[in-house]
């Protein structure tokens, strides 16, 4: 029995303490009262009228025009959406295929931000340019830090030349004459 009254009396108190805190919970008359409140409420609840408006003035604009389309025309607007959602789908697809070969090649997956999706040709292509990049980067900085800050790195597709000729091959012979 004594438990009951507990939670009685507990469930009472609760009750008390939500009435004083509505009772200290100004009512939207009171809040109101406030000439720079009512100000600022009634500027909201304009902007929220108006936004309202102009959106069912945009629906009702939209519905009257498909409303004057002919069935031909319905057709094709159909048919252009329904490309456009499958154009969205496979660059969604394109951008998780890329994302995941580069993932698989060891490459940050933010390279994936830089592809052209637009088709798989031009997918293919920006990808196969941007790693090549990506790649040619990295060992050119690999290069800078073996060599050293002042000797000219090799570049791409001169296969070795300044190293036959003359740079680091030339490094280890003065190195060698100097002992």
């Amino acid at each position: 029995m004594d438990e009951v009254n507990k939670e009685t009396g507990n469930q009472d108190q609760a009750a008390d303490q939500s009435d004083q805190a509505a009772a200290s919970v100004p009512t939207l008359e009171e809040f109101l009262a406030n000439p720079e409140r009512k100000g600022a409420y009634d500027a909201a609840v304009n902007a929220a009228v108006e936004q309202a408006l102009a959106e069912h003035k945009a629906a009702e604009e939209e519905a009257a025009r498909v409303a004057a389309l002919s069935e031909e025309e319905k057709a094709n607007e159909r048919e252009r959406a329904l490309a456009e959602r499958e154009a969205k789908l496979q660059a969604a697809e394109y951008k998780s295929e890329a994302v995941t070969k580069l993932a698989a090649a060891g490459i940050s997956t933010r390279l994936a931000e830089c592809l052209n999706y637009s088709s798989k040709e031009a997918y293919e292509q920006s990808y196969a340019a941007a790693t090549a990049a990506y790649q040619a980067a990295v060992q050119a900085g690999i290069n800078d830090r073996l060599r050293g800050k002042n000797l000219p790195v090799d570049q791409p597709g001169d296969s070795g030349r300044a190293t036959k000729s003359g740079g680091f091959a030339a490094i280890i012979n003065e190195n060698r004459a100097r002992r």
